[in-house]
């Protein structure tokens, strides 16, 4: 939200006309914020700048279950006892060409593509699913803003094509986005007060 936006000279932002879109969306609108996290996906409404009570929810449903179910297929179908850390370094290393291999050691590798790219569209399905009947309304929401690290392994096409009706927007460097955005918001705080 505050990229671009230079807190010690405001004159000399750089900030685009979407970058301002989403402001004002934040400000004035309706936003549906999806948080995609190892953990957990946090579901959560903003009606002008303010958390709903109603629209909420947080899912035990973040990407370690993902690598957990990933796991246990590899595990059955190689016959191997699969290390989730693994499986999170392998689709970390695959997920940008969209090959993913299971390295036991330097010549024990099984290729689990089919296994990772079913998993992957399972697991975001299901957070759509959630997604629907958390937001009961969701032809109200003007925006929808999905970050966390785990939106960097959905399956982005399925995902946005889930919600013709609204504008997704996947946040760019999702992992670190919500770190940069507090540090961003205390600077605006901080010239607030000043």
């Amino acid at each position: 939200m505050y990229r671009g936006y230079n807190f010690e000279k405001p004159k000399e932002s750089k900030v685009t006309a979407q970058e301002v879109e989403l402001v004002n969306f934040m400000n004035e609108g309706v936003v549906g914020i999806v948080d995609i996290g190892g953990g957990t996906v946090l579901l959560d409404i903003l009606r002008n700048s303010v958390f709903s009570r109603n629209d909420r929810d947080q899912l035990n449903l973040g990407a370690n279950t993902l690598y957990e179910n990933i796991a246990g297929r590899v595990s059955r179908q190689f016959n191997i006892n699969a290390d989730i850390h693994k499986i999170e370094v392998l689709i970390c290393n695959g997920i940008k060409d969209g090959s993913f291999v299971y390295t036991r050691s330097a010549i024990n590798k099984y290729d689990v593509t089919d296994i990772v790219k079913e998993e992957i569209e399972q697991w975001t399905y299901e957070i759509i699913d959630n997604i629907n009947s958390t937001f009961k309304s969701l032809s109200d929401i003007d925006i929808l803003i999905v970050t966390g690290g785990g939106s960097e392994i959905i399956d982005k096409d399925i995902f946005v094509d889930a919600f013709p009706q609204i504008k997704v927007k996947l946040v760019d460097d999702a992992e670190v986005a919500n770190a940069k955005g507090f540090y961003y918001k205390g600077k605006a705080l901080e010239l607030k007060s000043k």
